[in-house]
């Protein structure tokens, strides 16, 4: 809403999340003058690029690891976020892959089949980009998904089109348009920070 619209949607931010999801909409509230209060991440350790953790810890933004979320309470006077410390044994530290913060059924799957994707529905929430929109360059004659990108941004939100491209692709189905047809989503490769001591070739680049 901030990048797209223009919307201040809030006053104060509290962030669950330290990937680079959570990291940099934290950056996009804090310039768009929104109160970064905090962000929270339940692993030793902020999961996102750490360029981005950077730039909420030079805002004053504090990042508390090792912690989830207890509670979150309202009131007339102010709101609270409760935090919990999560600690456990050395021996399954590094082998805890989450935490259960709620009842399974509230992310279980519909009972019944989804026939056919309404207009009003968003494919993709970094950007908001409805299914019309998609559905519209489609039968423009579009056949690539690289295209659809390139108008509507689709994709090229913070989370890096994690969702996206399989819906666009039910979209081109749903359209009567054949797989074969449509040119696929084009995969960037992955990447990590390289210091520069070893591009350098510095054999004690730690120290450089």
């Amino acid at each position: 809403m901030v990048n797209r619209d223009l919307v201040r949607c809030a006053e104060r931010l509290f962030i669950i999340g330290g990937g680079n999801v959570g990291l940099i909409a934290g950056y996009h509230a804090l310039q768009a003058r929104i109160e970064v209060v905090g962000l929270i991440e339940a692993l030793p350790e902020c999961g996102g690029y750490k360029v981005h953790k950077d730039k909420l810890v030079r805002f004053g933004v504090p990042i508390y690891t090792s912690h989830t979320i207890l509670s979150a309470r309202m009131s007339k006077a102010t709101d609270r976020t409760v935090v919990l410390k999560v600690r456990a044994p050395g021996e399954y530290a590094k082998k805890i892959a989450g935490i259960l913060v709620q009842n399974p059924e509230v992310s279980a799957s519909l009972d019944q089949y989804v026939e056919c994707l309404t207009d009003d529905m968003i494919v993709c929430r970094c950007e908001r980009v409805t299914m019309k929109e998609i559905k519209d360059i489609i039968l423009s004659g579009s056949r690539d998904v690289n295209e659809i990108k390139s108008i509507t941004r689709a994709g090229m939100g913070a989370c890096g089109g994690k969702t996206c491209e399989a819906i666009i692709m039910r979209a081109f189905k749903e359209l009567g348009i054949p797989e074969g047809e449509v040119t696929p989503h084009a995969h960037r490769p992955l990447f990590v920070e390289v210091p520069f001591g070893v591009l350098a070739g510095a054999e004690d680049w730690h120290n450089t």
